[in-house]
């Protein structure tokens, strides 16, 4: 890879990983790869179908598949799915040839986000602010107190507010 590495955006869902991917990618001048976007064209029909169709399990192992051949591929802006982060050996593997932002958001705030579209898999149930809060990485720093895995523990994450990315590449971090 010529010593670039892909950035791969990270977060709850809603937290704005296509939002921010498609304008890292433009302010960096590298390719994005929505992996969501990826699935939904393949599939031919939205993530939430999918998830009630084939299970959480195969999504998963798509979505792996899907990540491979983006990190095969030139270093780009790759945002995987809202639970790919979690998956076990996820971000190990890719350490080499990926450096990892958390974009850290609130749970009512990417709810919110993600509520209006009602296609997230993640979220389907009574109380989707609250399975935001499950599904938030048991890291001090980042909110604390979730079921998943922490994404910062496992090294390697860089934490950031979505409207703090556009600021940090401006000053060339």
């Amino acid at each position: 890879m010529n010593g670039k590495k892909h950035v791969v955006l990270i977060g709850l869902p809603g937290s704005g990983k296509t939002t921010v991917g498609r304008l890292v990618a433009e302010e960096i001048k590298a390719g994005v790869a929505d992996i969501d976007a990826i699935l939904t064209r393949k599939e031919g029909r939205p993530i939430s179908l999918i998830f009630a169709e084939k299970g959480e399990q195969v999504v998963r192992q798509m979505e792996a598949k899907e990540m491979e051949a983006a990190v095969a591929n030139q270093p780009a802006v790759i945002a995987p799915g809202g639970g790919w982060a979690a998956q076990p050996g996820a971000l190990e593997a890719h350490k080499p040839s990926c450096y990892f932002v958390y974009l850290k958001t609130r749970p009512d705030t990417a709810s919110e986000r993600a509520a209006p579209t009602g296609t997230r898999p993640l979220l389907m149930g009574e109380d989707p602010v609250q399975r935001m809060r499950d599904l938030i990485p048991q890291d001090a720093a980042a909110g604390g107190g979730g079921g998943r895995p922490t994404c910062a523990a496992r090294g390697g994450v860089v934490k950031m507010q979505p409207f703090a990315v556009d600021e940090r590449l401006r000053r060339g971090c």
